[in-house]
C-alpha cells in the first residue's frame, strides 16, 4: 500500500535508503533537543502536547524492559525508543512507516489511536476503509467494494479528498466560542449553588417564623414543610452538580476533538481527514445544540408560598419559581410606570391629533346606541340596580403585604372562589366565596390584567413580557406554567374553554394595539381590519371583551366600541359606540366584563364610577379610582386602586 505521508515535509525519516550512521546521529541530535526542554514550547504548543521524558517505549514494555522513547510511530501508534527505531527501518513492513522524532513527539497518543479506530472498516475491522459509495452513502474497504458493493456505479477514492472537509470542524473560534459560553454557563451554575444554600436558611427562618403565627396543631405541619423544603433544595443542588458534570465532560471532549483537529491538519492523510471529519462534524452539532439548550435553561429560586389562617390542612408550599428580571422599580407608584404604558393605566393621551369617531352630544349617542342594540341583539339585557346605602368594605390586605393593597384585575372561578390581582404587593389573593381572604401567592412581576377559565387564572405581565398561570386547587396556587412573547401584554379575557383573547401594545412611535386570539403559545387568529375609518379606533383598544358567537366589544380611549368579526376574526362593521363626554362621564374605561345574562360592565377609573353599557346609565358613583368590577345575579363587586378594598354592592 502507497505511504500516506510519504512526502509530508514533518517527516524526519523520509527516505529507505537512509545511511543507519546517520540516523543514528540525527536521532542523537533528537535527544539532545529533548534533554533542553526548549523545542516542545516553542513550536505548536498550544494545538499538540509534546512527549514528556517519562514517556518509555511501547515494544520494550513487552520484553520487561524500560527504555526511554525518542520517537513516535504514526502507523503503529507506539513510541519507540532508538533501537526500535532503528529495527523499524530494518523491516521492510514497517520502513516506509512515519516517524516522529523530536519536538513532533506527541504527550499522548489518544488522538493518533482514535483517528485509526476512525479508518477501521465496520463490516471488516482488518481492513482499512478506502472509497465511499455516493449511492448507499457509506464509507467501505476494499473487501466490501468487492463484495457489496462490486455493482455500485459511484464509488469515490477516499485518496482524491483535500482537507477542505475539515474546515467546518477545525474552526478554532467556533470551538473557543463553545467552551467559553460553557465556561460561562458553569459559572453561574456555581453561583447558583452558593445561592441555593442562602436561600435555603432565609426559607427555613420564613417556616419558623410561619409555624409561631398559627399556634395550634403547628409542630407535626412545620416539620413537613421544612423537610419539603430540604428536599427540594437538595433537588436543586442535585440539578446543577449534574448540569456542572455534563458541562466539564463536553468541554473535555472539545478539548479533545480540538487536538485530534490539530493532528489531522497537521500529520493526516487525505483519507483519514475524509473519514474523521465525518465523525467529527456530527458530533460538533450535536456539542452546539447541547450549548444551546444550556444557554435557553431559566434559573430557578426557592421560595416559600404561603397559606393564610384557615381551616387546611397545609400551611404553605415550597417550590421553584422562575428568576425573572423586572425592569420596573420596586414602588408602584404613578412615576414609576413608563410613558408608553400609560395609556394602558388609564391616563389621558397628549396625542389630540386622532379625533372622536362620534363627536356628538351624549343625548344623542344614547339614543343611537339603543336603537343599534335594538336591531342587532336578540333581547334586552336585564335592569340592574344596586343598594348605594349598604356597601361593604371587604379588605384583601394580608399581615405578609408591605404595602396598601392596589387592586387591578378581578376574576371568579368555576367553583365560585374570587381571584384579584395586587398590583403594589404584586401579589395574586385568593378569596373564598363568603369574601374571606384564603391564600396568596407572590408574583414575579407587576400584574396588569387577570382571567380564569375553570380554576386556572391567567396573568399579564407587561415589563417582563409574558403570560403566566396558575391553577387553584383546595387553598393554594400550584406551581405556574408561563410562554413569553414578543409585544407588551396589557389585558387578557376569555375567548373560548380553550382560547384567550389578549391585547398587545406594539413597540414604535405609535404604539398600536395587536388583538390576538391564543390557545396557549400559539396564535389562532390575529384581528384585522379595513383602513375604513370606522375601524380607526381599534388601534387605541386597551381591553377586548367577546360578545356573543360573532361581536367584540372594546374599551378605547374613553369610549366602548362594539365590532362584528367573521370566523377569521376579521371586523366587518362597528355596530355601536358607547361615550359619554358629559356627566355621567366614562373616563379611561378599565375592568370591562360581559356577564351571563348579556350585560356589559366596565369602570371609569379618572371618572370614579362604574357603567352598565348596554343599560346606558352608571351604577355606582363617587367610589375612587376603581380598576375591576365582578358582577353576578347577587352582587356587584368593584376593585379600586387606592385602596385594599374590595366595595360589595348588593343588587336589589
Amino acid at each position: 500500500m502507497e505511504n500516506p505521508y510519504e512526502n509530508d515535509p514533518q517527516t524526519v525519516t523520509q527516505s529507505t535508503n537512509i545511511d543507519e550512521d546517520l540516523w543514528m546521529k540525527e536521532a542523537e541530535n533528537v535527544s539532545d533537543i529533548e534533554e533542553s526542554d526548549g523545542g516542545a514550547d516553542a513550536h505548536g504548543a498550544d494545538t499538540i502536547n509534546f512527549i514528556s521524558s517519562e514517556t518509555h517505549c511501547d515494544p520494550c514494555k513487552y520484553d520487561g524492559n524500560v527504555e526511554t522513547a525518542t520517537g513516535f510511530c504514526v502507523s503503529c501508534t507506539e513510541y519507540l525508543c532508538r533501537n526500535c527505531q532503528r529495527d523499524h527501518k530494518k523491516f521492510k513492513l514497517t520502513r516506509s512507516h512515519k516517524v516522529l522524532i523530536g519536538e513532533n513527539i506527541p504527550k499522548d497518543s489518544t488522538a493518533f489511536i482514535v483517528i485509526k479506530d476512525h479508518m477501521k472498516c465496520s463490516t471488516h475491522p482488518g481492513n482499512e476503509l478506502s472509497f465511499e459509495c455516493v449511492a448507499h452513502k457509506a464509507m467501505i474497504c476494499a473487501v466490501c467494494l468487492a463484495h457489496n458493493h462490486r455493482h455500485c456505479e459511484d464509488i469515490d477514492d477516499l485518496d482524491a479528498y483535500d482537507k477542505h472537509c475539515l474546515t467546518e470542524v477545525a474552526d478554532p473560534q467556533h470551538i473557543t466560542s463553545l467552551i467559553d459560553k460553557l465556561r460561562i454557563y458553569k459559572q453561574k451554575k456555581v453561583a447558583a449553588l452558593d445561592k441555593s444554600e442562602k436561600q435555603h436558611e432565609h426559607i427555613r427562618q420564613q417556616c419558623d417564623d410561619w409555624v409561631e403565627k398559627w399556634k395550634k396543631h403547628i409542630d407535626n405541619l412545620g416539620m413537613i414543610l421544612m423537610n419539603e423544603a430540604e428536599m427540594c433544595c437538595q433537588q436543586e443542588i442535585k440539578s446543577a452538580m449534574d448540569c456542572l458534570n455534563k458541562c466539564t465532560d463536553m468541554e473535555n471532549y472539545l478539548d479533545s476533538h480540538r487536538e485530534i483537529v490539530a493532528i489531522l491538519t497537521l500529520h493526516g492523510s487525505n483519507k483519514e481527514v475524509a473519514i474523521v471529519s465525518r465523525s467529527l462534524t456530527e458530533r460538533i452539532e450535536m456539542c452546539k445544540d447541547l450549548v444551546s439548550k444550556t444557554e435557553t435553561l431559566r434559573p430557578k429560586r426557592l421560595v416559600l408560598q404561603k397559606v393564610l389562617p384557615a381551616s387546611v390542612n397545609s400551611i404553605g408550599k415550597v417550590l421553584f419559581t422562575e428568576n425573572l428580571v423586572v425592569v420596573q422599580k420596586e414602588t408602584a407608584n404613578e412615576s414609576s410606570v413608563p410613558e408608553d404604558l400609560n395609556a394602558c393605566l388609564g391616563k389621558s393621551s397628549t396625542n389630540s391629533s386622532k379625533e372622536s369617531l362620534l363627536n356628538v352630544a351624549s343625548d344623542s349617542l344614547e339614543k343611537e346606541l339603543g336603537v343599534a342594540f335594538a336591531e342587532k341583539t336578540a333581547s334586552k339585557p336585564s335592569n340592574v340596580q344596586v343598594d348605594k346605602e349598604n356597601i361593604r368594605l371587604i379588605s384583601s390586605t394580608s399581615i405578609e403585604d408591605k404595602k396598601p393593597s392596589s387592586i387591578c384585575a378581578i376574576t371568579k372561578l368555576s367553583d365560585g372562589r374570587i381571584v384579584v390581582a395586587d398590583r403594589s404587593n404584586r401579589k395574586l389573593k385568593l378569596i373564598s366565596e363568603n369574601l374571606t381572604l384564603v391564600s396568596e401567592i407572590k408574583l414575579p412581576s407587576v400584574p396588569f390584567d387577570i382571567c380564569s377559565i375553570g380554576n386556572t387564572v391567567y396573568v399579564c405581565f407587561p415589563y417582563v413580557k409574558r403570560i403566566y398561570w396558575f391553577t387553584v386547587n383546595n387553598v393554594l396556587f400550584d406551581e405556574p406554567g408561563s410562554y413569553a412573547t414578543k409585544h407588551t401584554p396589557i389585558s387578557l379575557s376569555v375567548f373560548d374553554e380553550k382560547r384567550l383573547i389578549i391585547v398587545f401594545k406594539q413597540e414604535g412611535q405609535q404604539a398600536s394595539s395587536l388583538i390576538e386570539v391564543r390557545e396557549g403559545n400559539a396564535v389562532k387568529y390575529t384581528l384585522k381590519h379595513s383602513d375604513a375609518e370606522e375601524f380607526k379606533t381599534i388601534e387605541e383598544a386597551t381591553e377586548v371583551v367577546r360578545y356573543g358567537d360573532s361581536c367584540l366589544v372594546m374599551a378605547e380611549k374613553d369610549q366602548i366600541s362594539c365590532y362584528r368579526v367573521d370566523k377569521q376574526l376579521v371586523c366587518t362593521e362597528r355596530l355601536w359606540v358607547y361615550k359619554k363626554p358629559q356627566k355621567p362621564k366614562l373616563n379611561s374605561p378599565h375592568g370591562l366584563i360581559c356577564t351571563t345574562s348579556g350585560n356589559i360592565f366596565v369602570c371609569g377609573t379618572w371618572s370614579n364610577n362604574v357603567h352598565s353599557v348596554l343599560l346606558r346609565k352608571k351604577i355606582v358613583s363617587s367610589i375612587d379610582n376603581p380598576q375591576c368590577v365582578l358582577v353576578d345575579d347577587l352582587k356587584v363587586i368593584v376593585g379600586c386602586r387606592n385602596d385594599g378594598n374590595l366595595h360589595v354592592y348588593n343588587i336589589i
